[in-house]
């Protein structure tokens, strides 16, 4: 898009900053406390785009549209930040009726994930500002000059999402256009508030209350169900039981050897540290139900097997029967633009008709009873067909029992890294060498001693450490001494015993303590600095035999605590 310009912004008591830059020229605009200048560029309308500024830069940029002085804007980031309102809430910004066109890479992402943490996982050099946004003065110049440098990499790395989302984006865009959308228009909206558009659902005039008024399918053959499971579900009509009880509740239940859960959430279950190879007299066999949420809610046809429950608030349950059809037409043919962008709807569709809480909704989809009948419908029929080919089948084992999807050839959060090919955005290039080595000890028996002493690329040993808005600072110990470290940071196992971990200090308590899951001795190299000579491989080795054994079902020996304790006894005795 001509229009196109990657934006970021920078407050501080008596300074802030803009920096614009025009995805198809590279141009950067930067403007400091000119209100003008701001005003005479969105004059332009350009198509904005941030990280998180649907949250904070967009509030920014009107405060300044509206010609409010450094203070004021100051006061309105400090709202923002430090009291948590959201922007429509602040009185100042309320009064005054200023649009424009943006959309934010952050929406659809996992859950909690910064900037700073997506540079760190794309093995790019970690920046933060150099200067403290708490000055109470104007900046100097040269401070001036470094928040410019610093907005302008933030604005670089924006770029880079951008373009790892731009599948994400072009499917918004194509949905969008088959409902009459702008590109513009599209691209604003989360893949849950587009979908429930191109599902032209409306929210009904009087909120439900039937959500746990569920029936069971009569095609469903109880018979191969235990009595406990319709117990546990039954209570759904109990009304002297709270809702927040009810869905929050389990049922453990044994499939054959597979201990499986069942909640309102879907159904889990594996049979734990279990190993098992092919033979030419015992297959493995991986059997997944296609499109299996979507298909349950279809509309029933006069002889199919489809159930109905899609949300109630779309005008035509024909609507979402086509998308499925459109969609499986698409595929067939080889159409991978409508494919992806129908599957995302397909996808959406089911977690935005329980996007609410206590009768109020969050998306026109809102439709609680039909999502529960899907979720719990859904479990029923696997577990009836579980049972059933374990009464007809006495040598069967099932392993894995999951309405989620079966698992993949590879999954765990010890195992999956890089950035997946469907869904939100995620991302994780944390210890990928250790992944690397998990994976290969199952496959074909590498010993993780080899695997990760193959490896050439320091990226592959990189941890990435995270402390949250909760703590104050993050530091670490270096010879004895406190040094001062960025909130995010890239960190490496190291030999050196004068390097120590990282620990980080609460905001409110004060307390410090350890960041989980770092070495006892590492190294900080946020600017891809380090030689890989200098990283420990054994600690990494180490960690990959951890895992691989907790896989196994192989304790590490225990202590001998009595022991250690008397030789440390003895040991002060000596030094003493």
């Amino acid at each position: 898009m001509e229009d196109l310009y990657i934006f970021d912004s920078e407050v501080f008591a008596y300074d802030w900053l803009f920096v614009f830059k025009k995805v198809t020229t590279g141009e950067y605009t930067i403007i400091h406390n000119d209100n003008d200048a701001v005003l005479a560029f969105m004059e332009c309308n350009p198509l904005l785009v941030g990280f998180n500024n649907k949250h904070y830069d967009n509030h920014i940029l009107k405060a300044v549209m509206v010609g409010y002085e450094p203070e004021v804007v100051k006061h309105v980031n400090d709202l923002i930040i430090h009291e948590g309102l959201n922007g429509w809430q602040i009185p100042l910004l309320q009064e005054h009726r200023i649009y424009f066109d943006s959309f934010d890479l952050m929406d659809d992402c996992q859950t909690g994930i910064s900037l700073k943490a997506i540079e760190a996982h794309l093995g790019i050099p970690i920046e933060e500002s150099e200067v403290a946004f708490d000055i109470d003065r104007p900046l100097t110049i040269a401070e001036l000059y470094q928040t410019i440098d610093y907005c302008k990499y933030d604005v670089d790395a924006t770029e880079k999402l951008m373009h790892l989302r731009e599948a994400y984006l072009r499917n918004k865009v194509t949905l969008g256009k088959a409902r009459g959308l702008s590109a513009r228009k599209a691209l604003y909206m989360t893949n849950a508030k587009l979908t429930a558009t191109y599902l032209q659902a409306r929210k009904p005039a009087k909120p439900r209350t039937d959500e746990r008024d569920y029936q069971y399918p009569d095609k469903l053959l109880r018979e191969y169900i235990p009595q406990e499971v319709f117990d546990f579900f039954d209570r759904m009509h109990d009304e002297s039981i709270p809702a927040d009880e009810i869905f929050s509740s389990k049922l453990e239940l044994m499939v054959g050897d597979c201990p499986c859960t069942l909640a309102y959430g879907g159904i889990h279950g594996a049979i734990l540290h279990y190993v098992e190879e092919a033979t030419e007299t015992r297959s493995i066999r991986n059997k997944d139900v296609a499109s299996y949420y979507p298909n349950l809610m279809v509309k029933p046809l006069s002889a199919g097997q489809e159930y109905g429950y899609c949300s109630r608030n779309i005008p035509s349950p024909q609507i979402f029967a086509d998308t499925l059809a459109d969609r499986v037409r698409a595929k067939r043919a080889g159409d991978k633009v409508t494919d992806k962008a129908l599957k995302l709807v397909l996808n959406t569709t089911y977690g935005a008709m329980l996007n609410g809480k206590d009768g109020q909704a969050f998306n026109d989809l809102y439709d609680p009873l039909m999502g529960r009948s899907v979720c719990i419908t859904g479990q029923l029929l696997l577990l009836e067909l579980s049972m059933h080919l374990l009464r007809e089948c006495p040598t069967l084992k099932i392993i894995q029992l999951n309405t989620d999807g079966s698992e993949p050839k590879v999954k765990g959060g010890q195992l999956v890294r890089g950035i997946p090919a469907q869904g939100a955005f995620n991302i994780n290039n944390n210890a990928v060498i250790v992944a690397k080595a998990i994976k290969q000890f199952f496959v074909d028996g590498t010993p993780p001693e080899d695997t990760i002493a193959a490896s050439t690329n320091i990226l592959d040993f990189q941890l990435i450490s995270k402390a949250s808005s909760k703590y104050s600072r993050c530091y670490q110990i270096v010879d004895g001494n406190y040094a001062t470290m960025q909130r995010v940071n890239r960190v490496y196992a190291v030999a050196d015993r004068m390097m120590g971990t990282l620990y980080k200090t609460h905001a409110q308590t004060g307390k410090d303590a350890k960041i989980a899951g770092l070495p006892t001795h590492c190294v900080i190299d946020n600017n891809n600095e380090l030689s890989i000579d200098a990283i420990d491989r054994k600690w990494y080795i180490r960690l990959a035999k951890k895992h691989i054994n907790d896989f196994l079902g192989i304790k590490p020996p225990r202590k001998n605590t009595r022991r250690i304790n008397a030789l440390k006894k003895k040991s002060l005795l000596l030094l003493g």
